[in-house]
């Protein structure tokens, strides 16, 4: 697991660090060594400079380049210093450094460009001189390294108009939460992250990798049944909806994830679609009005009999009767229950004060319009401080929350933790089912941290993703394709 931290504990953590550890000149050569470190360094060499302590660490960079034998220019948009920053750049022009201030004829023809121009603390929109050197650099076809974050990137939501493209982002003392949400791996081909001796004085959220879930699944024994690993149902479809819960439980996502029996219970109308498609999974029909499940309180209860883990929402409309269901499973299961989809909408049309009474251990997994539906903020709110909005539901209410995005946010009241395996190739219709399918499958037979449980699935999901892209390509790969990548990631997760 790694720190991943907002800017402002960043900022608190530097300032105590060189209150009480180490100066500040030394941090900053620390960082400039750690970039130094970070990258193989070819042709000719450009370090882009604004005006604060990130064009301070390109200034220090330049010197180790020097004492290195590697030639670089450094190129500043003012010459405008931090206290620190100046200090390194007399220290470079003492060397001999070639500097230059940037202007309309500046030549952006480099192999290689280190972006010193704008750190972790900006937000806003760039000004003009600003924007005309990031679009400048991102013309260039120059391998790119951004210093501690791209140039315009938001460092605490991931959000920018005009913000410098990478081939590599070297993180300075932890990850922020900007390396990760929103727009941020549009901008961020490879992340990586230095320690160079700064305290962080609170733990915000933890990055969750391959690593962490290599002890996730322990061996089998042979003296086992179906049974051991957990009977599941998920409750959903209508006759509108027929291959959304078809696609999320169907033998395959709970199933690849290693439960024991996949139950799908779905309206009695639409059976006979769902059975040809039926292999390993069993189906339960629903009393049903016009192709919807309708509230049945002894139909319920025969339909969970036995299960581990339900979930409820893939394709199951947005009916009257589905608030009851859903308030009926969140007052009465006493098994983790993932509401997903329909069911979400559903959900906040209730007052969700009845996630408190709950005997069950809920699992809310919404991508963001139904989070906005939930929390009655908007999406573009949400998007702003994601982390701000997430940390508050989970303070308020006794759920573990997955937030879907580009990096997946999974949360309840002790720990946020990042997932941000997946492919853009997952922007298709299902994809969530899958997510679903696989959590149900997993809760069915590891229960004893739930957070970490739902950011395995995720972390599954996305790595299913990225191993069928490659396979399919992003752009002509589908939902099933992720499922049928399930047994190659979790192969890949053991090995």
């Amino acid at each position: 697991m790694k720190e991943v931290v907002s800017v402002l504990n960043m900022s608190n953590s530097d300032k105590n660090t060189i209150a009480t550890y180490n100066n500040s000149k030394d941090l900053m050569w620390n960082a400039a060594f750690g970039v130094y470190s970070s990258a193989n360094w070819f042709g000719n060499i450009a370090i882009v400079c604004g005006t604060g302590n990130n064009a301070g660490d390109g200034y220090a960079l330049s010197i180790i380049l020097k004492e290195h034998k590697i030639n670089c220019t450094l190129l500043l948009i003012e010459e405008r210093f931090s206290e620190d920053g100046k200090y390194y750049f007399d220290k470079a022009k003492q060397l001999g450094i070639k500097h230059y201030l940037i202007n309309d004829n500046t030549s952006f023809k480099y192999n290689i460009i280190v972006d010193c121009l704008l750190g972790t603390g900006f937000k806003g929109t760039p000004k003009d001189n600003y924007i005309n050197v990031i679009n400048r650099i991102n013309n260039s076809k120059a391998y790119v390294i951004s210093v501690d974050i791209n140039s315009g990137l938001n460092g605490n939501n991931g959000l920018g108009d005009y913000v410098i493209k990478s081939d590599l982002t070297v993180s300075i003392g932890s990850y922020k939460y900007g390396h990760f949400l929103n727009k941020a791996m549009d901008y961020i081909k490879k992340l990586v992250n230095i320690d160079i001796g700064i305290k962080i004085l609170q733990s915000d959220a933890k990055l969750l990798e391959i690593e962490d879930f290599k002890k996730a699944f322990k061996p089998r024994n042979h003296f086992s049944n179906k049974g051991t690993y957990g009977y599941v149902g998920i409750i959903g479809g209508s006759k509108n909806y027929i291959g959304a819960v078809k696609l999320s439980s169907l033998a395959v996502a709970a199933l690849r994830s290693g439960c024991g029996v996949s139950r799908l219970i779905i309206p009695e109308s639409i059976k006979q679609y769902i059975l040809p498609n039926i292999l390993e999974a069993t189906i339960y029909p629903l009393e049903d009005k016009d192709g919807f499940i309708i509230f049945n309180k002894e139909n319920i209860d025969e339909s969970i009999k036995g299960l581990k883990a339900i979930a409820i929402g893939p394709g199951l409309g947005n009916k009257e009767d589905h608030k009851k269901i859903i308030q009926y499973l969140i007052e009465t299961v006493d098994v983790p229950l993932i509401i997903d989809a329909d069911g979400l909408n559903s959900l906040s049309k209730i007052d969700l004060s009845i996630l408190n009474n709950s005997k069950a251990k809920i699992v809310l997994t919404p991508h963001i319009k139904e989070f906005s539906r939930l929390i009655n903020v908007s999406v573009n709110d949400i998007f702003l401080d994601p982390i701000k909005y997430v940390s508050s539901f989970v303070n308020q209410y006794n759920v573990t929350l997955l937030l879907k995005g580009p990096t997946t946010i999974i949360a309840d009241k002790t720990q946020i933790y990042f997932v941000n395996s997946g492919s853009p190739g997952m922007a298709s219709a299902g994809s969530g089912d899958v997510l679903t399918g696989i959590i149900t499958g997993l809760l069915g037979y590891q229960q004893d941290n739930i957070l970490f449980t739902v950011s395995l699935g995720a972390f599954i999901n996305g790595l299913a993703g990225e191993i069928a892209a490659k396979k399919f390509g992003e752009i002509s790969m589908l939902s099933s394709d992720t499922i049928s990548s399930i047994p190659d990631a979790i192969m890949r997760i053991i090995n």
